[in-house]
């Protein structure tokens, strides 16, 4: 498990990196992300790292990976434009890390898939995510077989019940699902491979 650079009570982001293996420990890589706040991340479990995008503050559009000891900044031909708070996961089945929506001077709707070499633009013509989702959580679902974002139906005036939407064949559907939750603002998510279920954390 890796604490990667985020927000700190001062100043208000952070560039440090933080091991979890039964404790915290504080690690010392040569290299790592610059200072940022809300970057995304995803673990590729093929290739045994940790894959990060973006975040506020420098390097908004930076690409970088962790393998365990240290960080590398990657150097893809596209890359998705500059975001914050953007839901990110890894596709096993598809083997790519999947990302979508976020914050930069509006909220995004498109949706990009990483190889390990290079971004793409999968972003749906119609079938996308609605702008108005922001502050979500990404999971890939092994129940359903598919990258499902787990979101408060917010908007910039505030948040509210939790909605659930997949990514199949290209394309973003809500899924119709009773017991949907309390209402929420930011999210966090994971699936549990031993209970086999998504586990969701949110702030009210």
């Amino acid at each position: 498990f890796v604490l990667l650079p985020g927000y700190a009570s001062s100043p208000e982001t952070s560039a440090t990196t933080w091991t979890w293996n039964g404790s915290l420990k504080l690690a010392s890589p040569k290299n790592q992300p610059g200072l940022r706040a809300q970057a995304s991340v995803a673990y590729d479990r093929d290739k045994k790292r940790v894959i990060l995008f973006g975040g506020s503050g420098e390097g908004s559009r930076e690409t970088w990976s962790w393998d365990g000891t240290e960080w590398t900044q990657l150097s893809p031909a596209l890359s998705p434009p500059a975001r914050y708070a953007a839901s990110m996961t890894y596709d096993p089945v598809r083997k790519v890390v999947l990302l979508a929506g976020g914050h930069a001077s509006t909220f995004l709707t498109d949706t990009w898939s990483f190889d390990g070499q290079t971004w793409r633009d999968e972003t749906p013509t119609t079938a996308k995510l609605p702008a108005i989702y922001a502050e979500s959580a990404m999971l890939f679902d092994e129940n359903a077989g598919a990258p499902t974002t787990i979101v408060p139906d917010n908007s910039p005036a505030g948040c509210s019940t939790m909605g659930i939407w997949r990514y199949r064949a290209g394309a973003w559907q809500r899924e119709n699902v009773l017991g949907e939750g309390p209402t929420v603002c930011i999210t966090a998510t994971g699936f549990d491979p031993v209970r086999k279920q998504p586990i969701v954390f949110g702030t009210k």
